[in-house]
């Protein structure tokens, strides 16, 4: 509090009570019309509740690592562009009897191959559920000796880089009891990471006034970093679309960060830029000693007045259709992404609306969809799909969408997809 008074800004922290209960308190100082401090404002939230869960996903994430490197299967992660090894536990070291994670770590997959690429490529391939390639081969370990392998292959984002990871499993052998049990753990541990993040994501579609509201959310994996929510208060609808960069859990860890402190910050019917500000403020001081930011998008319907009022931090441009102009536009003024810098200055922006009109707010996740051919779905065919099918009811337009993206992708899922429709109707 002290020092807020001194600084004349809000300050946040976290306590713990003699009853255990975690707290979040912000220090709002309160000033005259010539800017000087004449009180402090104290505002309590309880948060044990989410540090608990916070708690629990961080002992599921190290049990997560736990798993990796004592799987019975030997792990390699390799660079798409280079076909080099940039990753393996030690599981794999043994199986190809190298000295170390080390010595593996930069030669080429190939090393690995009896067979020739070609060969490689003309295996027998079975497509899993999730996705995955799977394939039998025969490796050559680093002793000239042959192994006959199983091989589950699927694309992945790995430290920023474009990567295959390979699980490989020595068919020779039978598996063991305990790997078994080892990956029921896991799967139970992920389960519960999964139910504890489709909590924060609204699991219906919003029931508002003079406004129709479908969403969409598909992880990548079984936790992810997209996250939506909704607000409402009077004549007034809050929508809130961000996207961590990563994946897993730990984007999921932070998704638990935005989904606590939008639901504390929203009560006070705050301004998008505003909200987006204290977001960006509580999000840097998680976020500014890793390497991961936050897009968020805020934006809030004003039926009164007819204006939609929002503050964008890095986030896809919003589409917006006019049903009175029939034209498309991009609501594309943004600035810097959340978790990066303390204290940034954010811009609030508006544009006026009217009954038919529609606002579609997405995650990257939707126009970077790949098919077979490396070809981007792109923000070219989901601006066509609106503008062909504008005259349909919302849950019409939704549906044309998915179609849209399953028809063209025809693989696996690579990033987390996520969008919120809405169409005016009063």
């Amino acid at each position: 509090m002290k020092k807020a008074r001194e600084t004349g800004e809000r300050q946040t922290t976290e306590v713990t009570t003699e009853d255990g209960k975690s707290l979040l308190i912000s220090y709002v100082p309160v000033k005259d019309v010539e800017d000087n401090v004449i009180a402090i404002s104290e505002i309590s939230v309880d948060i044990s509740s989410i540090k608990k869960k916070e708690r629990r996903l961080r002992e599921i994430n190290r049990q997560y690592q736990y798993i990796f490197e004592n799987s019975g299967d030997a792990i390699l992660i390799v660079e798409a562009d280079t076909r080099k090894i940039i990753q393996s536990n030690q599981r794999a070291v043994e199986l190809y009897k190298y000295e170390n994670k080390e010595s593996l770590m930069g030669i080429p997959l190939e090393a690995l191959l009896k067979s020739s690429p070609e060969d490689f490529r003309g295996k027998e391939i079975r497509i899993d559920a999730d996705g995955s390639y799977i394939f039998t081969d025969k490796h050559k370990c680093k002793n000239g000796d042959i192994i006959d392998v199983e091989v589950k292959s699927r694309f992945i984002v790995y430290n920023n880089k474009n990567c295959y990871l390979y699980n490989i499993r020595d068919i020779s052998e039978s598996l063991h009891i305990e790997e078994e049990k080892l990956k029921a753990i896991m799967k139970q541990e992920l389960d519960l990471a999964y139910s504890i993040q489709t909590s924060f994501i609204p699991a219906e579609n919003p029931e508002f006034s003079n406004i129709d509201i479908v969403t969409y959310y598909s992880p990548s994996q079984l936790v992810g970093g997209d996250y939506f929510s909704f607000f409402q208060e009077d004549n007034k609808v809050g929508v809130i679309i961000s996207d961590v960069m990563g994946k897993g859990l730990t984007a999921a860890l932070v998704v638990g960060n935005i989904h606590s402190s939008f639901h504390t910050v929203k009560k006070f019917n705050y301004t998008p830029v505003k909200v987006v500000s204290i977001l960006n403020d509580l999000l840097y001081n998680d976020l500014k000693d890793t390497a991961l930011f936050v897009t968020v998008f805020y934006g809030l319907f004003d039926f009164e007045e007819r204006v939609l009022e929002y503050s964008n931090a890095g986030h896809n441009p919003p589409i917006y259709w006019s049903a009175a102009k029939q034209e498309l536009y991009l609501l594309d003024k943004s600035n810097i992404f959340c978790g990066i810098q303390a204290n940034n200055d954010y811009s609030s922006y508006t544009v006026k609306f009217d009954k038919d009109d529609i606002f579609l707010f997405y995650t990257d996740g939707l126009v970077d969809i790949r098919n077979i051919r490396e070809e981007r779905f792109e923000l070219r065919r989901l601006k066509e799909i609106i503008r062909k099918n504008n005259r349909l009811p919302a849950g019409e337009i939704k549906e044309k969408i998915i179609q849209a993206i399953e028809s063209f992708s025809g693989r696996g899922q690579d990033d987390d997809i996520s969008f919120v429709l809405c169409k005016i109707e009063g």
